[in-house]
């Protein structure tokens, strides 16, 4: 597909999967960063934002924790995809990794669009960056095309958990990049496999808009030094 076809189906649509945009031997190298994380951090993983279900593995502001990360924070792809949906330029607003185990009886996720919760952000842009497999087994998020032109799901639907006329499943190989408008009703689901379903999110706002958690003060000079030339483009929180 042409790149023009791609633009054109993002913005049809809502989303566009792009499929192994990383190639193996990047994705166990995130994928050992990321065990690596886990494991230094410990019980305290993902303190910048604990409010997060005991089921779920998580990380959060990757963009501290590696030039790994910020290789994909910084991706050519990512950053014209965001500014489709934002303007030029944008900044990051959060960076984590979601590992929802398996075994464990728990809902899907309700159906939602990513800026409803940050209403500061007149613009919003998310990428879902696949480390493992995503199977409709292991919970490929439900995704309804279009929906970024209707108003946020709470305002038409009666059950966020109830299946949505039109949605589908962004079930994709390891290595894929779900690039993902603010805007647009998705929403995982529960992880019944025996395996893992490791995901990156990646999400970026207008500069000036609030982030998740805090991120200026854990970049390092030498990191802004390195990301000056972007500065057109990417506004450092």
């Amino acid at each position: 597909m042409s790149n023009d076809a791609l633009r054109a189906a993002f913005r049809r649509d809502g989303y566009l999967i792009v499929e192994r945009y990383l190639p193996a031997p990047r994705v166990a190298a995130i994928l050992d960063a990321v065990e690596k994380i886990y494991a230094a951090e410990g019980a305290r993983a993902g303190w910048e934002q604990p409010a997060v279900a005991p089921f779920v593995r998580r990380l959060c502001n990757l963009f501290s924790k590696g030039d790994l990360f910020v290789e994909l924070a910084t991706d050519p792809l990512v950053l014209e995809f965001a500014e489709m949906t934002i303007g030029r330029p944008v900044t990051w607003h959060a960076m984590n990794a979601h590992d929802p185990l398996p075994g464990h009886q728990h809902p899907h996720q309700a159906i939602h669009a990513d800026r409803q919760s940050w209403r500061d952000s007149p613009a919003y842009f998310n990428v879902l960056w696949a480390l493992d497999e995503i199977t409709a087994e292991n919970g490929a998020t439900r995704l309804v095309p279009g929906s970024q032109r209707r108003p946020f799901p709470a305002t038409e639907l009666a059950d966020l958990y109830a299946p949505v006329p039109g949605e589908v499943l962004a079930t994709c190989p390891a290595g894929s990049a779900v690039l993902l408008h603010g805007d647009t009703w998705h929403g995982a689901r529960a992880n019944n496999s025996s395996g893992p379903r490791r995901i990156l999110h990646m999400g970026y706002t207008r500069p000036g808009a609030a982030t998740q958690y805090e991120i200026a003060a854990t970049l390092s000079p030498e990191l802004r030094r390195r990301l000056a030339p972007l500065s057109d483009r990417l506004v450092l929180p």
